[in-house]
């Protein structure tokens, strides 16, 4: 049934799409989202006048990735409080942004679209989307939900371009009726090059990889809210996926060592976290009697902890949302990695540098093969990687960074 009527969704798809107008969904972690933002800026390098719309929703935070504004269907399931609506207009109307790691505009808009709406509001709000018109959408691997797959098809996107999963054993069902063209998901590459392939299937040849990708940030002035001093301070993160069960942090003890040192060096240390990472790093601070520390767990938006980032001296982080920031503003950074695959998440900056124990278990998480949490239910070695990175080769790859090595 579900096959059948995507075939007749499908079927109704806009005949007359307006030219160059794309929609991308953005229901992905932040990390995962900035690493499809080197595909993004590729896709409007190539097309100068490309009208590119993100779909998403705020509590992923992708939507404060680009400087875009919120686009208004007309919906009016969608929260009146959410800032920065539109009135409906045309296309050409929308005001243009420019980003940091480029001269043109990117995106024209955000479409906001909470996942847990039911599904007649679902329906109303892609139906809504008919009138943009849409010549190309993309269904990338990590940041669509089911609704997504019928959602493109019920919004007549004239052409749809998505991945397949087959190499990771999953059957495809009725969402491979969905799509226009299917690019296979591609086993040990860089998140990134899966989301270029997806531009090597719409313009019919490889087209560059430039890796630099892109997150907004504020001017240096926002710093003066925490006391801070751009170029002198060393951002710290503690905690990951927003603090629930994860095999990718790095022991707290060794953490507080780690911070005692670089403290009797004269450096100033700043803890950031998202509000479920809080508790963590308050309680850290309160143990540990630590000096030379301030605290901004809670406090920040995506945008603020980007522009604290982007003015550290150094960031030392874990595989996560905090390091893909770093990694896009070239901050000096130094990612602790154990159970996650360097290969797939690696920054590309080459002011980054990964330290990692290569024990032969690692990485445990290889190729979407399982989540977090399985992985720290599964790990019989109590997560070795992480805990045998001693505390002497991490201070010792900061001094490194610092000198400019």
């Amino acid at each position: 049934m579900k096959r059948l009527i995507i075939r007749i969704l499908r079927a109704l798809r806009i005949r007359n799409p307006s030219p160059e107008t794309f929609l991308i969904p953005a229901y992905a972690g932040l990390g995962n989202f900035i690493m499809m933002t080197p595909m993004i800026l590729e896709l409007k390098r190539r097309v100068p006048g490309a009208r590119i719309f993100l779909l998403t929703w705020p509590s992923y935070g992708t939507d404060q990735v680009f400087d875009a504004p919120e686009v208004d269907v007309g919906c009016w399931m969608l929260d009146v409080g959410l800032k920065k609506r539109l009135p409906e207009s045309s296309l050409d109307s929308h005001p243009k942004f420019k980003i940091q790691n480029s001269e043109f505009s990117a995106i024209s808009g955000i479409f906001l679209l909470d996942p847990s709406s039911p599904l007649w509001r679902k329906a109303l709000f892609f139906m809504k989307l008919r009138r943009w018109r849409f010549a190309t959408a993309f269904i990338p691997f990590d940041a669509c939900p089911p609704f997504v797959w019928w959602g493109f098809a019920l919004a007549g996107c004239f052409r749809i371009i998505g991945h397949s999963m087959e190499a990771l054993g999953i059957n495809m069902g009725w969402t491979q009726n969905v799509l226009d063209t299917s690019v296979p998901f591609r086993l040990d590459v860089h998140e990134a090059d899966l989301h270029f392939d997806l531009l090597d299937e719409l313009f019919g040849e490889k087209v560059a990889r430039n890796y630099q990708g892109h997150v907004q940030s504020g001017g240096k002035d926002l710093l003066d809210k925490y006391g801070l001093t751009a170029g002198e301070y060393i951002v710290i993160q503690l905690s990951a996926a927003n603090a629930l069960p994860n095999p990718k942090m790095w022991p707290l003890s060794h953490f507080s060592d780690l911070i005692k040192r670089l403290n009797s060096d004269g450096e100033t240390i700043v803890l950031p976290g998202d509000i479920n990472e809080k508790p963590i790093v308050d309680a850290f601070i309160k143990r540990c009697n630590l000096i030379r520390v301030v605290n901004i767990s809670g406090l920040t938006t995506v945008s603020e902890v980007s522009t604290v980032i982007r003015h550290a001296k150094m960031l030392i982080c874990h595989d996560s949302g905090l390091m893909q920031i770093g990694n896009a503003h070239n901050t000096p950074l130094l990612c602790i990695i154990g159970a996650t695959d360097e290969t797939f998440y690696k920054p590309h900056s080459k002011s980054s540098c990964v330290i990692k124990k290569g024990l032969p278990c690692s990485p445990c998480i290889k190729n979407l093969n399982k989540t977090m949490e399985q992985a720290l239910k599964d790990c019989p070695i109590n997560v070795q990687c992480m805990r045998d990175i001693t505390v002497d080769e991490v201070y010792a790859a900061c001094g490194a960074l610092l000198r400019g090595g």
